[in-house]
């Protein structure tokens, strides 16, 4: 549990390293990075499952005790509201 706490902790000084770098890439080139953008979505659903174990909502420990998740197949952008 203290671990994934941790890992919380990493992961929002991580998203916030990728979303400066996002805005830095978008204000000189005007359309966002696309691996970036990818790797957010990833890092969003690693959050969620880090959430959700130490909620108990579910016993499934994330990476690195299981695999890293992988979003569906819709491109970043499409598909949310």
């Amino acid at each position: 549990m203290v671990l994934f706490f941790v890992a919380a902790r990493v992961v929002g000084v991580i998203v916030t390293v990728t979303a400066l770098v996002q805005f830095i890439v978008v204000l000189f080139g005007r359309k966002p990075n696309e691996r970036a953008a990818e790797f957010g979505r990833e890092l969003g659903l690693y959050a969620a499952g880090i959430i959700r174990f130490m909620s108990y909502c579910t016993e499934t420990k994330p990476w690195p005790f299981s695999k890293w998740p992988v979003p569906d197949e819709s491109p970043v952008g499409e598909g949310q509201s």
